[in-house]
């Protein structure tokens, strides 16, 4: 587990927009592939095209979601 510079939770490869976490000593960790948020007060996660998501005191694991193509018999990343 490594602990970001930022506090991002994704950033769009197309579109170079971030899910974003604001609040007091929230901490984002890259974990194999996904990443993990430790919010001690809770936080908000904004997004350039969502409205903001009010997140509760925790600890989160953040799971990138997955597609399945079944003619490439395939599943790979969701791209932003």
């Amino acid at each position: 587990m490594r602990k970001r510079k930022d506090t991002n939770l994704a950033e769009g490869e197309i579109t170079g927009h971030a899910h974003r976490c604001a609040g007091t000593n929230v901490i984002v960790y890259d974990t194999d592939g996904d990443r993990m948020l430790e919010a001690p007060n809770g936080c908000d996660v904004t997004h350039e095209e969502h409205k903001t998501i009010e997140i509760p005191p925790g600890e989160y694991d953040a799971v990138i979601s997955k597609e399945y193509d079944p003619f490439e018999e395939a599943a790979r990343e969701v791209l932003d």
